[in-house]
């Protein structure tokens, strides 16, 4: 893993909402939230990073995720620093998947993505509901289509990944054998 630049948590809370708007299980949690508050997408689409009304409200709109110490988050600490990177292929094999009951499942209790990978194609998955998302979303990778960046959690030397947000895409690339993704 390379580390491009640092973000702020303004940024990642952005970044998260925006892949999030495209996810099948999410989408709904935040246009339905958006519509609620009479808000437009333009407020994660085209954020106003430096706007504090606007970095409040995209930090409670993520609240369905359970930011910021609930859920998702729960147990994070409070030091976070987060940074765009690129990660290569090889570096992909080595991302964890978060330690929930159905990912625990699909990785054969390893974590690992590629586990995950390994028994898609193995046809292992075939009756999870997931399953045909990853085989989809691989299939709109292999035919060029540019999909939202993967946020991963990591210790201090940038090793022991975890997805936080991105698992079908993750799996995804790793089927589709993308040799470097940002």
């Amino acid at each position: 893993m390379k580390k491009v630049e640092e973000i702020t948590e303004d940024e990642m809370v952005q970044v998260f909402l925006k892949s999030e708007m495209g996810s099948d299980r999410w989408k709904s949690n935040i246009f339905c939230t958006l519509l609620k508050d009479k808000k437009d997408t333009s407020i994660i689409l085209n954020p106003k990073l430096n706007n504090i009304d606007e970095n409040n409200y995209r930090r409670i709109l993520l609240g369905y995720r359970g930011y910021p110490d609930n859920y998702l988050f729960k147990g994070f600490p409070k030091d976070v620093k987060w940074f765009w990177a690129t990660l290569t292929y090889e570096d992909l094999l080595e991302v964890k998947v978060i330690r929930e009951e159905n990912w625990l499942q699909m990785s054969s209790n390893t974590r690992l993505a590629k586990e995950v990978a390994r028994n898609i194609e193995c046809d292992l998955l075939n009756q999870r509901e997931v399953f045909h998302s990853i085989r989809n979303v691989t299939q709109l990778i292999k035919d060029g289509l540019e999909l939202p960046e993967i946020i991963l959690v990591g210790d201090r030397q940038g090793s022991n990944l975890v997805v936080l947000e991105g698992h079908v895409r993750l799996v995804s690339y790793i089927l589709a054998g993308i040799r470097e993704k940002k």
